[in-house]
């Protein structure tokens, strides 16, 4: 009997690009085809030892949400992540409506709010 490994996603609950992949594996049907593994810890050590992880693997910074797809091989970016399960499994986005409407209204309104904060924290040096 051959047991079919599920890729693995590593995401963190207060990220909306996580948001985003999750919410176009729910509404395309392939949820229960993943193993999510939630990267948020308890503390910032533990928060950090998923980091010190992907970034080992991947040889990169670690971003979420990051996907094994097969052992030992690793994609993230969530857009690149959607492109790349929604062809392996003729997938067509745009009949995916719960995630364009997220993409068009409340992903588009956090990412603007993300970047304010980011340049807010730039000024003050922090």
């Amino acid at each position: 009997m051959t047991s079919i490994l599920k890729p693995k996603v590593y995401m963190k609950s207060t990220c909306p690009f996580c948001f985003k992949f999750l919410l176009f594996l729910s509404e395309a049907g392939l949820l229960e085809q993943f193993e999510i593994i939630s990267a948020d810890g308890n503390d910032d050590a533990e928060m950090d030892k998923y980091r010190e992880f992907l970034q080992e693997e991947t040889g990169q910074a670690a971003s979420f949400p990051t996907v094994e797809i097969a052992p030992g091989e690793y994609l993230a970016d969530s857009d690149v992540l959607i492109d790349y399960f929604a062809a392996k499994h003729e997938i067509d986005k745009t009949s995916l409506q719960t995630l364009a409407y997220y993409l068009q209204g409340p992903f588009k309104a956090q990412i603007s709010l993300f970047k304010e904060n980011r340049a807010l924290k730039e000024q003050l040096g922090s």
